[in-house]
Order: structure tokens, then sequence, then C-alpha cells
């Protein structure tokens, strides 16, 4: 009741006093969130708190309206509240909280957070240091293996970050590059500690998520496989066949729908059955039959829609890990 009260103060005062110069209300409404979170985790505790009990996810909303409120003032010469975040590295500290999560559900605050922000900025400048680390950092928090209990929100961060970089495709090289990473993770050892930082690419983040019990998240991961498939540059291809376990993935996931195929099974009239991963789906209805053939179906889509190297290497391993591997004597 006291942190609704308080917002609810906050907001008559802004509404009494007169109006705040936009950076300023970003100052205090940042200050505040920092104060109101290090008073729920004093002396490196974690609290048994819900964000939702306290004022934090106001004041952080607040923050974020005002940077977009900035972005979209096309008489603003400059953008005095993104430039104060990204030179004090802002996005990362808030990263580096969501890692910690001392307070019980602020790690899917800040992913929401930062979705709604990158999804709605005109020009999101991934490149810079700041935002790069920052998303580096949050992919690896939304390893489905790790954190398996609030896979929409996470697998929604993945997708934004998926169709944003293939209406960007310039930008894919930096998550898809080891010499790109290396760059940047040398450029913020300064300020982070990314020394002992473990890497999970863009992908492999996404694969995590082939086995969920959810359907929207099943459609969201094919979807942002599907994506990241399609990315033209050669240096991203040939890291995605390479360093990514995209071709390995689907081979064995398709192995194992077909292993869990009943040992009996009417074959008739199997070669007409036409299922579409996209409309005949469900992850918790469907038999293993409809999997399987759901999963055929998203596989020759992969083939043809994605690079041609691509689909190359996924055929190569179709062929040594489920043909090979279930049929050669």
């Amino acid at each position: 009741m006291m942190p609704v009260l308080n917002t609810i103060l906050d907001s008559v005062v802004d509404t009494i006093a007169p109006p705040t110069p936009a950076f300023e209300n970003f100052i205090y409404h940042w200050e505040k969130f920092m104060i109101n979170y290090l008073e729920w985790t004093t002396d490196g505790q974690f609290s048994q708190t819900r964000i939702e009990e306290t004022n934090v996810p106001g004041h952080l909303e607040i923050v974020q309206q005002i940077l977009l409120c900035e972005d979209k003032n096309e008489e603003t010469a400059t953008n005095l509240c993104m430039e104060y975040v990204l030179k004090n590295d802002l996005f990362n500290m808030l990263a580096v909280i969501a890692e910690k999560e001392k307070l019980i559900g602020i790690r899917i605050l800040v992913l929401k957070y930062m979705t709604n922000l990158i999804s709605q900025l005109k020009n999101p400048v991934l490149a810079h240091q700041s935002f790069f680390v920052t998303i580096q950092r949050l992919i690896n928090l939304c390893d489905s293996d790790l954190y398996n209990k609030q896979q929409q929100d996470q697998i929604h961060f993945l997708y934004m970050l998926c169709t944003l970089l293939n209406n960007q495709q310039n930008l894919s090289i930096m998550f898809f590059s080891y010499e790109s990473n290396k760059y940047h993770l040398e450029e913020a050892k300064a300020l982070t500690e990314l020394s002992t930082f473990n890497r999970l690419n863009l992908l492999d983040c996404v694969l995590t998520y082939i086995n969920t019990k959810n359907t929207d998240v099943y459609y969201k991961c094919c979807n942002c496989i599907l994506l990241l498939t399609k990315l033209n540059d050669e240096n991203v291809i040939d890291f995605i066949i390479n360093k990514t376990k995209l071709c390995s993935s689907l081979s064995e996931h398709f192995r194992n729908l077909f292993c869990a195929l009943p040992i009996i099974l009417d074959y008739n009239g199997l070669e007409t059955i036409e299922l579409n991963w996209r409309d005949d789906y469900n992850a918790t209805y469907s038999n293993d039959v409809t999997k399987f053939f759901c999963w055929l179906n998203f596989i020759i889509e992969v083939i043809k829609d994605g690079q041609l190297k691509i689909s190359y290497s996924l055929c190569e391993s179709l062929r040594l890990l489920f043909f090979n591997k279930l049929f050669d004597t």
C-alpha cells in the first residue's frame, strides 16, 4: 500500500509544481530508483520482497517515458538523457542489478524495460559499447536452461532482438562475430567484470527453448530461428554454421521426436499428412505424430528460406545425426 501511496503523492506534487526540465526529472527519478533499490537490498542481502511491493517499477517506468519522449521530440537537437545514460553506463548497471536479482522479480522487470525501450526507440544505438554489453548480459539471463519460469518474457526479449537484427542487418555482425565480441569485451573491461563473463550467443540462447511446453513460446522460438537464418552477412552465416548449435540442435530434436513415435503405428495415409508448424502445433495437446510432422515442416521451411550455406549444413547434419544414426546398418 505504501509504494502506491508514495507514487500518488509524487504525481500530485508533479501536477502542482511547475514543470521540471526533462533532464532534471530524469536524474531525479533515476536517483530515486537507485535509492529505493538500495533500501531493499542493504548489506548485499537478498530481499524476500517482491518488486511489485516497492517503488522501483514506478521510477523506472518514468525514466523510460522520459527517454522515449526525448527520442520522439524532433525539436530536440541533442538527447541529453540518452547521452547521460550511455556515458554513465546506466543500462549496464541495470543488467548487473538483473543478474544479481536481489529483489524478487527485478530480472524480469529489467528485461521488460529494455524490450519496451529498444523496440520503441527510433534508432537504438546497439553498436554503442554500453548498449551492446547490456544486451549481451541480458541474452545470458534469457537462457531457458537456467531460467525456466518466465519463458514468455524472456523469449519476447530475444524475439525483439531477432526482429531488429533482421531489419537492420548491418548490426548482425556484432552478435555473431568473435572478433567483434572480443573488441566490445575489451572496451568494457574497465567498467564491468566481463573477464569471467560466459558469453552465450543469441541463436544458442533461442535454441534453449526448443523443448518448451508453452505453445506461444514455441512459435516465437521458431520465428527467431527463421529470422536469424535469413541474415545475409557472410561472416554471420559462417559463424552460425561453425560456432552455434543450430544444425545439431534441430537435427537431434528431430531424431528425438522420431524416437518418441508410437511403436505400433498405422502408416496408411502418412504420406498425405500435411501439418503446418504454425497452425497445427500445440505444446500441450498435440500427440507425438503431430509434433514430429510439425517439426519436419519447420525444418523444411528453414532449409527453403534460410541462407543456402546454412541449408546445406543443416541437410548434412540431418544426414549424420538423423538418417545415419537411426538407419545406418
